[in-house]
């Protein structure tokens, strides 16, 4: 089954193929980043403390994994799209970055918006 994506124009005039949600294993995809790159440990109570062991590592690897997740194409092609994208001017980034955080933010998920309507 293909998935649907959304198509945007990029401020630099380029054609972005976004998917428009993440599979439950694309997530714990991106999940697996920040577990890789922190160490855990408890108190006394139990109560778990996190400490970033690489903070570059851990910020740029999980936008790069966040890019490949969500992004389709890019200008057209699917071959090395973060790398293109770093040597793009900062506002086409910045765009790209904005389009792919809606994509993998929880708060879109339907669940979420079920939970909402129910709600309201």
């Amino acid at each position: 089954m293909e998935r649907e994506t959304k198509t945007l124009v990029t401020p630099l005039g380029k054609q972005l193929v976004l998917k428009t949600y993440l599979t439950t294993r694309e997530s714990r995809k991106l999940r697996e980043g920040f577990i890789k790159n922190t160490k855990t440990t408890y108190d006394e109570r139990g109560v778990p403390h996190y400490e970033v062991m690489d903070t570059v590592g851990l910020i740029d690897g999980g936008e790069d994994r966040a890019f490949e997740a969500a992004i389709v194409s890019y200008d057209g092609s699917t071959d090395n799209i973060v790398d293109r994208l770093l040597d793009a001017p900062k506002n086409e980034f910045s765009f790209v970055k904005n389009a792919v955080d809606e994509v993998t933010s929880d708060e879109d998920s339907e669940e979420k918006k079920t939970e909402k309507a129910a709600t309201s």
